[in-house]
Order: structure tokens, then C-alpha cells, then sequence
């Protein structure tokens, strides 16, 4: 799989320090088995499920604005265990008639491969054939040991 150049800047290497890496892990993750799913779809003679994606990390300053309007602490720490898009994938699909097969096949991947995230997909009502996935909430102790 290529690599995914992620728009990082020093801010958010500075904010987000070392569970940097967990962001872009679990994107790395998720399109991994994105990735064997649209191998096996297309093996098995069928459409790609997906013409284009796109991944991100929240930036620090839009990160600190929304832990600002939840009334949160401004830390990493609070970020992670609080907020739902820390870091997503948005997934654009051929037609319209592919986004419930895409979303039934990226709710097969099992859980345990997420095991430190929960996630969520949703459509996008103003953008008919995209797909959301957004990824956060790490139920595990995230501080610097």
C-alpha cells in the first residue's frame, strides 16, 4: 500500500505528540482492509465499490476550536477520548447504488482489528456518493508512560 501523505504540520506534531503515530495508524488500518475488500470485489468480477478516497487528520487549530466548544480540556489526551473525528476517511463512491454494498462490506471488517478506536460511518446528505468514516475515541490511557 502507498504511503498516504498526510498533511502534518508542526502544530499538530506539537499537539498531538507521539499518538500521532496511533492517528495515522488506524487510518493506515482501516484503509488496508479497504484495500482487500476493493481486490475481492473486483476478483470476484464486480465494480470497484470505490472511485476515489480521502484521508485526514484533524488539524491542531480546528482540534483545539472544537474541545474549546465542547467546554474540554485543550490536550491531546481529552481529544482522543472525547472526540469522534480526530482523524477520518472519506470514501467517494462510482454511483449512488454502491454506497449500501460499501458500507455493509466496511462494517464486515471485524472489530478487533479497532480494537483502541470505535467508528462510525455516515453518508454525507449534501454529497450523495460519499462515505465518512471518522475514527477516535481511544478507550485506553494515552499520557506518555
Amino acid at each position: 500500500m502507498e504511503h498516504l501523505p498526510f498533511e502534518i504540520t508542526r502544530e499538530e506534531h506539537e499537539f498531538y505528540g507521539s499518538r500521532l503515530i496511533l492517528l495515522e495508524g488506524v487510518i493506515e488500518e482501516f484503509l488496508s482492509c479497504l484495500h482487500m475488500i476493493r481486490r475481492y470485489q473486483i476478483g470476484q468480477g464486480r465494480r470497484d465499490p470505490v472511485a476515489s478516497f480521502q484521508a485526514r487528520i484533524k488539524s491542531a487549530e480546528s482540534m483545539k476550536a472544537k474541545l474549546a466548544r465542547q467546554s474540554l480540556p485543550i490536550t491531546a489526551d481529552s481529544a482522543l477520548q472525547n472526540v469522534w473525528d480526530a482523524a477520518g476517511v472519506r470514501l467517494v463512491c462510482p454511483f449512488v447504488q454502491n454506497i449500501d454494498q460499501t458500507v455493509g462490506l466496511i462494517r464486515q471488517i471485524p472489530r478487533r482489528r479497532f480494537e483502541r478506536t470505535r467508528w462510525k460511518c455516515f453518508l454525507s446528505a449534501r454529497l450523495p456518493r460519499r462515505i465518512q468514516t471518522h475514527f477516535s475515541r481511544w478507550p485506553m490511557r494515552t499520557e506518555n508512560r
